[in-house]
């Protein structure tokens, strides 16, 4: 009678041991999910930042050497550069830091990256808030400019909200005592939980399609910039000493625009990161894991849109 409850004992140990063992093999997988959402979420705003960064370094340049008009609006373009510069820097190094410590434990992975996750969060609303200086200096009196810069930035701090959600997630599992084990469940609910299987596969179908729509978008547009500067160029005109001369032959010049690679790639890439920021604040409301996929239809539509209507 004891020998068999001995063995029942042993069983029932053995048992819990592996139950133990299956939740914390579970969990586990739940956190290299969440690790990978997070990465996939800094890798899409990562791609927006460089394209803001090249369209406003790329006008900035414009304006000060082409145009020679150097003033406020040359200062704010400037500073969005600068910041979004920051936001790529310390998102490449967060990316690196998740990369190199994804096979740690939990206990060592979140607190380890949390001064980075704050430092990106910190500049994040830095680049927001020189970008919506910009927007609206831009827009200064002029009605429906304002509403459609209002309207941006709006969306563009809903991109903010997945990320300082990460960084109160994490603070909170540091505040909690390190056997409760509950102290990951708000991190894991965020960026670990599984969504529908077609519903996933159809976004992503749909984020690939936009990706060579993005592509096709601006390389028509860089194209059709190219030959259309090469169009426009002015021949080569003699030079003229006398006054009256100049005046006679400026008379008869043809009207060209000046040799600016601009145009369309140039509004079309500001189109595709306004509908990134756009798709991204929408795509939130689903959760942080919709967003890279929001946000790539979205910058698909915003090029589509900028190709189309060289005002945006």
């Amino acid at each position: 009678m004891k020998t068999s409850l001995v063995g029942h004992d042993s069983t029932v140990d053995d048992l819990e041991t592996s139950l133990v063992g299956h939740d914390s093999t579970v969990d586990l997988a739940m956190h290299c999910k969440a690790v990978r959402n997070v990465r996939k979420f800094f890798i899409t705003f990562l791609m927006f930042d460089v394209v803001v960064i090249a369209v406003y370094g790329h006008k900035t340049w414009e304006d000060v050497e082409v145009r020679g008009s150097t003033g406020i609006q040359q200062v704010l373009q400037s500073a969005v550069v600068v910041f979004f510069s920051c936001d790529v820097v310390l998102a490449s190094f967060l990316l690196w830091m998740l990369r190199e410590s994804r096979q740690s434990t939990p206990d060592v992975l979140w607190p380890q990256n949390y001064n980075l996750i704050c430092m990106n969060w910190a500049f994040n609303i830095c680049s927001l808030l020189a970008l919506a200086c910009q927007r609206f200096f831009h827009a200064y009196g002029d009605t429906s400019l304002t509403t459609i810069a209002l309207v941006y930035v709006a969306l563009r701090v809903l991109k903010l909200l997945p990320l300082g959600q990460l960084k109160q997630e994490v603070a909170h599992a540091m505040s909690r005592p390190e056997k409760d084990p509950d102290r990951y469940s708000p991190l894991l609910v965020t960026w670990g939980t599984e969504r529908n299987a077609m519903a996933k596969k159809c976004m992503v179908v749909l984020a690939l399609t936009s990706v060579v729509v993005i592509v096709i978008v601006l390389s028509v547009a860089g194209i059709l910039d190219h030959l259309s500067s090469a169009e426009t160029k002015p021949p080569h005109m003699p030079e003229v000493h006398s006054v009256s001369a100049r005046s006679n032959n400026t008379t008869n010049l043809p009207d060209v625009q000046p040799l600016i690679l601009s145009g369309r790639f140039e509004s079309a890439a500001n189109g595709a990161s306004a509908g990134g920021d756009i798709g991204a604040g929408i795509s939130a409301v689903l959760g942080p894991e919709a967003i890279p996929e929001g946000a790539t239809i979205g910058a698909a539509i915003g090029a589509l849109a900028g190709f189309f209507d060289p005002d945006w």
